[in-house]
């Protein structure tokens, strides 16, 4: 308690009041913890036609999309998602088709549902409605994005 009566060495100090004290002792009590934030949800981006071209075979297949953006390609066995701003290749864990697929890789699993019925579905040209989901499996915190667009098979 001396030290805070007497903050300076050098005689001349002038000593603090109560409230300085009070205010000192509190300012070193609460300690400021930092927030923490986990880690952001997994995110996809539009894959674009040179770079679908670059990573997948030629050859019909199904994509997903959302508002005429592509998120996700199935061709030829193989699968590309652009997930945290990078393609990610996924390989089907099941059969692919237009009720939708399965697909997996180490770290992401991926599922595609379709949403409706035939008679719904034959109205559009954009086809079936349709929720995928995406989901990180080596976060446990908020590690699931879905996102409801249009399935297509036979692209």
């Amino acid at each position: 308690l001396g030290a805070l009566l007497l903050p300076g060495c050098g005689r001349g100090d002038v000593p603090l009041n109560n409230q300085q004290i009070a205010e000192a002792i509190e300012n070193l009590a609460v300690e400021e913890v930092p927030e923490e934030k986990g880690p952001p949800p997994p995110a996809l981006a539009e894959i674009g036609g040179p770079e679908r071209e670059r990573e997948l075979p030629s050859g019909s297949g199904c994509e997903f999309s959302q508002g005429g953006r592509l998120l996700f390609v199935s061709a030829a066995g193989d699968a590309l998602a652009k997930v945290n701003g990078f393609p990610v290749h996924f390989a089907a864990s099941g059969p692919t088709g237009a009720t939708g697929g399965y697909y997996i890789t180490e770290r992401f699993s991926l599922s595609i549902g379709r949403r409706a019925d035939a008679a719904e579905a034959a109205e559009t040209t954009a086809g079936w409605p349709a929720r995928l989901v995406l989901t990180d499996r080596r976060q446990e915190e908020n590690n699931v994005l879905r996102v409801d667009g249009a399935w297509r098979c036979g692209a």
